[in-house]
């Protein structure tokens, strides 16, 4: 993801979200592994803004593609080559 990010850093907004994780050991992560990224915590399970309630999320991970018009071009479950195929056809 670094990789296409760098890349693709015109063209690309990265958002990661995690969930279920402690804040301390969240903003450790995003730090030792540089994340350059916007990264969210989504802390509460329950509540109306959870993100996993508005999102399509079924899995970890899961990569959902949104175009300027903010419509849902691609869900990718995993770290699967697809989702790097799809965009590469999308950013060239």
């Amino acid at each position: 993801m670094k990789k296409y990010y760098e890349k693709f850093a015109d063209k690309l907004e990265i958002i990661g979200v995690a969930c279920k994780d402690k804040k301390e050991k969240w903003r450790k992560a995003v730090t030792e592994n540089q994340l350059p990224w916007i990264n969210l915590l989504n802390e509460e399970s329950g509540s109306f803004d959870n993100l996993l309630m508005i999102y399509p999320v079924n899995g970890f991970t899961t990569k959902i593609i949104v175009d300027p018009e903010k419509k849902i071009i691609g869900i990718h479950f995993g770290e699967g080559p697809d989702f790097y195929d799809q965009l590469d056809e999308l950013l060239k």
